[in-house]
């Protein structure tokens, strides 16, 4: 049985894979973790093939492999897990294409994308324009989470960056465009200053040094922007 997460609300995704793995846990099933990058067919068949006393006691889960550029080994692999009897979780950073998800036609698929909502406020980031960005913050995060918004917000900080250094990320023109456009609204010492922030953050709320709640962190952020 293959199950197959994707999509690039990768907060969502990454929740729905720990409580698929949380379940199997539970029922005393044995997990092996890859990652697509570092399997080669030997490791693959030893992971896929071990057994013990029942048949659905292991399961091999296998992080991007759908991200690897398109290779011989690619290929060998992808038809070694479709011959396989065992127990497959695959999860994908991103949205597959139709073209992809043919590649596993019994595969149980689960997909988990980003609401418009978190790209609307994300278009708002503007120094001049907090009352409507908070707005649109605090429904994109009821709609797809404070997480993700705090990944995405850090995402798009660092695209802008870019912009400002001259370099185009490896996104669509219409997306690049869009980009420079916002820009201007920045001073690449104001975009260094907000990454500065983000990563304040980050590190308050791994260490749990902060009195304050993600979402409140975040909403602080902005606010002196």
């Amino acid at each position: 049985m293959i199950t197959l997460l994707h999509g690039d609300n990768t907060v969502a995704s990454r929740t729905a894979l720990h409580a698929l793995l949380a379940s199997l846990r539970d029922k005393q099933v044995h997990i092996r973790h890859l990652l697509a990058k570092d399997i080669d067919i030997p490791s693959l068949e030893s992971a896929l093939g071990t057994t013990s006393l029942f048949a659905s006691d292991h399961c091999v889960v296998i992080e991007e492999l759908m991200s690897l550029p398109k290779s011989k080994k690619k290929d060998s692999i992808i038809s070694f897990i479709q011959s396989s009897n065992a127990t497959v979780v695959m999860w994908e950073k991103k949205t597959l294409t139709p073209t992809q998800l043919r590649q596993f036609p019994v595969a149980q698929t689960q997909i988990f994308k980003t609401s418009s909502a978190v790209f609307a406020w994300l278009d708002t980031l503007d120094p001049r324009n907090n009352a409507k960005m908070l707005v649109l913050f605090d429904k994109a995060v009821k709609q797809d989470g404070v997480e993700l918004c705090f990944s995405m917000l850090a995402r798009q900080i660092r695209l802008l960056i870019q912009i400002k250094e001259g370099r185009i990320p490896p996104i669509s023109p219409f997306a690049v465009a869009k980009l420079q456009k916002q820009a201007k609204n920045f001073t690449l010492s104001h975009l260094l200053f907000l990454h500065h922030g983000i990563v304040h953050v980050d590190e308050q709320q791994k260490t749990s040094s902060s009195p304050l709640a993600l979402h409140e962190s975040l909403t602080l952020l902005l606010l002196n922007m």
